[in-house]
């Protein structure tokens, strides 16, 4: 009897780790890291990453990721190191998207602003409601067998999904080319 339990009772204790994932409390307004492994590997905590920079992220423990929110905030997700890896986001188990398809080639190390500059590294923005979410996440693509990645929660940034740089640059321009028309349609009327 003995010999039978103590096998049962090691597989027990060996096997509770894996049972109960404990979430981690996160705040608005933190840019945090996290890991993940290879393809189809849920996104991990982050406990000897390596540190991003530019600016410095919080090293975050395991998912599920929790908070409540007052207002609607947006999720934003980047992809980190070397582009080529991608990722499917989960709000209380319910998908709410994939981040953008990336191009394998650059490399910025832990310079998060290169990352953010750079849009061939995969990227999503995720509107959230006011309420509790729980955020966990899978890898869809991972070239490189595992990385780490940031994701930062926003409550200024309500748009369903960020634009890439040389979106808002477009944007800007033409609401630029718009303003002068219409100051020389005013102007012309004067005359």
């Amino acid at each position: 009897m003995k010999r039978f339990l103590f096998p049962l009772a090691a597989l027990f204790i060996a096997s509770a780790p894996l049972a109960a994932q404990a979430s981690t409390a996160v705040s608005q307004n933190v840019l945090y890291e996290f890991s993940f492994g290879g393809t189809g590997d849920p996104l991990a905590g982050c406990s000897i990453c390596t540190a991003i920079s530019n600016p410095s992220a919080t090293q975050v423990g395991g998912p599920d990721w929790t908070f409540t929110l007052a207002a609607p905030a947006s999720l934003f997700v980047l992809d980190n190191f070397l582009a080529g890896d991608r990722f499917e986001l989960f709000d209380n188990l319910s998908s709410i998207g994939t981040t953008s398809a990336p191009t394998q080639g650059s490399d910025c190390g832990s310079d998060w602003g290169c990352a953010l500059a750079d849009p061939t590294f995969s990227r999503g923005g995720f509107l959230l409601a006011a309420g509790a979410h729980s955020i966990t996440g899978e890898v869809l693509d991972s070239p490189f067998g595992g990385g780490a990645a940031t994701f930062i929660i926003n409550p200024a940034i309500i748009t369903s999904a960020v634009p890439l740089p040389g979106t808002l640059i477009l944007l800007t321009s033409a609401l630029g080319l718009l303003g002068g028309a219409g100051a020389r349609a005013r102007a012309k009327r004067r005359a």
